[in-house]
């Protein structure tokens, strides 16, 4: 706890040296993923909320981001039940182009981890 303090400071401090402010900084992150993984391993479930968010390493575009799906003009109402009813086929021109991106897209690390601990028994209870 001590050397995470000293590193923040030393990395939040005006006056260190860039270079060596970086190196504190990855010394911090280093420190609280420690952290986080010995949580982990001592936990006896886990719960995850993501969004779609978590897909974008897999090819599968958020909604809201720069490049996610609002992001054209065209599929702002994509999803609008009323618009649907007054036009589906903006839904399925978008879902044409969206479905292959969903069919062929590959697990990522995120994926991967969420099932590695599900596998292990630390998936959520309820």
């Amino acid at each position: 706890e001590a050397a995470r303090r000293a590193a923040r400071q030393t990395a939040t401090n005006p006056e260190t040296p860039p270079l060596r402010g970086f190196f504190y900084w990855c010394i911090l992150r280093v420190a609280m993923i420690q952290q986080l993984a010995e949580m982990i391993s001592g936990a006896e479930s886990i719960a995850v909320l993501t969004g779609a968010g978590i897909s974008t390493a897999s090819g599968i575009p958020d909604f809201r981001s720069a490049r996610g799906v609002y992001s054209d003009a065209n599929n702002v109402n994509v999803f609008d039940l009323e618009a649907f009813n007054r036009d589906p086929s903006i839904f399925y021109t978008f879902a044409r182009a969206f479905y292959p991106k969903v069919r062929d897209a590959q697990s990522n690390a995120a994926h991967r981890a969420l099932a590695e601990w599900q596998r292990r028994g630390k998936d959520a209870k309820h």
